[in-house]
């Protein structure tokens, strides 16, 4: 039986992989501008305020994308694994639920995580696993330097965005491949499925 979240996963993988690069390019920007702003200004502003739109508006469509996924993969794990500890519902509460969703989100990757191990899938269980806090971590970071930024009477510093854009860069770096690796894990799971019934016959 096909994965109902593969297709899903290509695209929130194919839309994640071009946040990561404009993410990179926003950087870049941020570096030029450190080094120069007078350069910065004539030659990169308008391009970079572009790259700024078009990150905001497929990031919020990442978001949607990703919680229509979440629910889908546990669909999908919960039917690969009778026994799998979270369902659907509880997998989107734990993402959106406020304050509760700081323990939700590397929960849910650990049980994922832990789960593929212990069905011998370890290389991508051990990573899932491995970046669930990381990625925690990270949004703890990143809201932290958007604070600032925005709270900032003055004009921010150039550091304060270099530091933000690493910090974006290396999200969105996590978030895909954990992403990649969950999908290899599904994909794992459910070749063994197809044995499994096969061999029953």
């Amino acid at each position: 039986m096909k994965l109902k979240s593969e297709t899903l996963s290509y695209v929130l993988k194919t839309l994640l992989g071009v946040l990561l690069v404009l993410a990179v390019l926003d950087l870049a920007g941020s570096l030029v501008y450190a080094a120069s702003e007078s350069f910065y200004a004539e030659h990169l502003m308008d391009w970079n305020d572009k790259i700024s739109l078009t990150l905001a508006v497929l990031y919020l469509a990442v978001i949607v994308i990703y919680l229509v996924w979440i629910y889908v993969v546990h669909g999908d794990l919960n039917r690969l694994i009778p026994d799998y500890p979270r369902s659907p519902g509880k997998s989107l509460a734990c993402m959106l639920i406020p304050i509760y969703n700081f323990y939700g989100v590397p929960s849910t990757f650990m049980i994922m995580g832990n789960q593929a191990q212990a069905h011998a899938i370890h290389k991508e269980g051990k990573r899932i696993s491995g970046l669930a806090f990381p990625l925690i971590l990270l949004f703890f970071m990143k809201y932290a330097s958007n604070r600032l930024i925005n709270g900032n009477i003055d004009e921010p510093s150039s550091a304060l965005y270099i530091f933000d854009g690493v910090v974006t860069v290396t999200m969105y770096a996590v978030f895909y491949s954990l992403t990649v690796s969950i999908a290899q894990a599904l994909l794992q799971l459910n070749s063994r499925d197809k044995e499994e019934n096969v061999l029953s016959r």
